[in-house]
């Protein structure tokens, strides 16, 4: 199998083959070639070449010693398979450190020993390598083609991938099955796997010499790495196409069983209702979770809601019917579901949760279950949402969704007050897009949210008074940090940046205001509530302000 055009095969056309001589890097003559290039500008050489070019030079540009080595430097780093200089017209010798460097890299180079014709030259050589890659597609296609036609797992697909390239195959999830890979290989991986998830991006390969790794993301989010490995060559241009069509091949086979997977869940999910209106005894319950290969040893239990703020879902939930738009629609909402549930599933799992989702209305809820440190619970669920919001899709932009995640509970049938917690924290934070509530965490915004507005406001006016007017904003504040310092005057000074002097002017005021007794028993608490109610209304002010901009703006988009 032809496997690209390599240094040596240029050399020996016929457009090279008398009028060319290797003086350095003999080794490197196999290295692939994917264009010839003409290069004299020395100083942007990052800048004009991709790697695996066969420069040609005329030598113009090279007025001493230096400016020639430090050039060869660049096509070095730059991966460049080989440098040609004509020799007759303007640099007429190949200087010995040249040639040293040359060999320490394997690095073709080359005297062209006749004035000639790049222009010529590069025309016919990049035709025949242009010719060659449309046979590399070719025989990409027909591999593509024998591939589908093995119609088997991905284990059928890595076997026959590298019997075909006879090389060694492997895939390696992040979580899972591994395929192909030997011990030595996998130990390979491991030791280098920090520093490729830098050097890695989404549609990037790693490759250096016999090996070459590929990245595989699902909806942004790593699935694991495809890996080739030869022990008899380096590895070719057709090779990394091969590469880049398995892994396309490896990630639609994922996400087809992904997806095949929650339709099974969504079919079968209506007992789920059942579950968050606490209508299931505990061993139904934990019978139901034993069929899709759930855990019944969990660390708590929530349920975690959300609305969607860049996706109207209510038009998609028609009934499916003889009209072709009612059957699109529903197929939307179906793919929304599936794709969706995907993401949210793969986020929490990695946080160390399992997750069981079900949709009513506008109102998707998720039965979180915890199998992980019970210390460190609701920072997890802070990075699982964190996940999510970095993430898109074409059906979801999670940045300005509501999560609203209630009570934690320790049994399964107690999910029901979990749920009922989440619905009613989700509906007091309608319209803030971006938020997360977490109801343990409201503290004494829980009793907030169930008091009227109209008794909220006369509280906090009756108890600051005049400290509400815009010129005693200062004097609020004030007031607030020196009740979070519990009522350390240094302390106070400290962290509102002030000196003693200013701090007691201020103290005054507030006592001039409000009485000599607003740091003592009761009445302090009071104001304390007061405080923590006013600019708690505040921020929700705020919060629905900026979700009305953004509904705006999203409406005029």
């Amino acid at each position: 199998m032809d496997f690209g055009i390599c240094v040596q095969d240029l050399l020996n056309t016929k457009y090279l083959r008398s009028i060319t001589k290797v003086v350095a890097g003999e080794s490197g003559l196999f290295k692939k070639v994917s264009w010839v290039h003409i290069l004299e500008i020395r100083d942007i050489v990052k800048e004009c070449v991709n790697g695996g070019e066969m420069v040609l030079t005329t030598g113009i540009g090279f007025t001493s010693k230096e400016v020639a080595v430090n050039f060869l430097k660049e096509l070095i780093d730059q991966k460049v398979s080989a440098l040609c200089i004509e020799m007759p017209l303007y640099y007429h010798e190949m200087d010995q450190e040249m040639i040293d460097l040359a060999n320490q890299y394997d690095f073709p180079l080359i005297e062209i020993t006749q004035i000639s014709r790049f222009l010529d030259i590069t025309k016919d050589l990049n035709t025949m390598l242009i010719n060659n890659n449309a046979k590399l597609y070719h025989d990409a296609d027909h591999y593509d083609n024998k591939l589908s036609d093995i119609r088997g797992t991905i284990a059928d697909g890595i076997r026959y991938t590298a019997e075909y390239l006879d090389l060694e195959v492997a895939y390696l999830p992040i979580k899972g099955k591994q395929y192909g890979a030997s011990p030595g290989l996998k130990s390979f991986i491991q030791s280098k796997l920090s520093a490729l998830e830098n050097i890695l991006k989404d549609d990037e390969t790693y490759c250096r010499g016999n090996i070459a790794i590929k990245h595989l993301k699902i909806f942004e989010k790593s699935w694991g790495y495809l890996v080739f490995n030869s022990t008899k060559r380096e590895l070719s241009q057709f090779d990394i196409l091969i590469l880049n069509r398995l892994s396309n091949k490896i990630k639609n086979d994922l996400l087809e069983e992904l997806t095949k997977k929650e339709e099974m869940l969504y079919k079968s999910n209506g007992w789920l209702k059942e579950w968050l209106e606490g209508s299931l005894s505990e061993a139904s319950i934990y019978e139901k979770l034993r069929e899709f290969g759930l855990r019944a040893n969990m660390k708590g239990l929530l349920v975690c809601c959300t609305t969607l703020c860049c996706a109207n879902i209510s038009d998609c939930q028609s009934d499916e019917g003889g009209d072709e738009g009612a059957a699109d629609d529903r197929k939307s909402f179906d793919d929304f579901l599936f794709h969706t549930t995907i993401i949210v599933r793969r986020a929490f799992e990695d946080e160390g949760f399992s997750i069981l989702g079900y949709m009513e209305g506008n109102i998707i809820s998720y039965i979180i279950m915890n199998s992980g440190a019970e210390e460190n619970l609701y920072e997890r669920l802070g990075k699982a949402i964190g996940h999510l919001r970095e993430w898109k899709n074409q059906f979801m932009d999670y940045k300005d969704s509501v999560f609203s995640i209630g009570k934690k509970v320790d049994r399964a049938v107690e999910v029901v007050k979990s749920y009922e917690t989440a619905v009613e924290t989700l509906k007091g934070i309608d319209g803030q897009c971006g938020r997360t509530v977490i109801y343990d965490r409201l503290y004494a915004n829980r009793l907030m949210e169930k008091l009227q507005s109209n008794v909220i406001e006369e509280f906090i006016s009756d108890h600051l008074r005049t400290l509400l007017n815009p010129e005693n904003l200062e004097l609020l504040q004030t007031l607030r940090v020196y009740f979070e310092c519990h009522c350390s005057k240094q302390k106070t000074a400290e962290k509102l940046f002030i000196v003693r002097q200013t701090l007691y002017f201020r103290l005054q005021k507030i006592e001039d205001i409000l009485g000599k007794d607003y740091d003592e028993g009761e009445k302090r608490f009071a104001l304390e509530f007061a405080l923590h109610a006013y600019f708690y209304e505040m921020e929700k002010a705020q919060m629905k302000k900026a979700g009305a901009v953004n509904k705006m703006q999203k409406d005029i988009g």
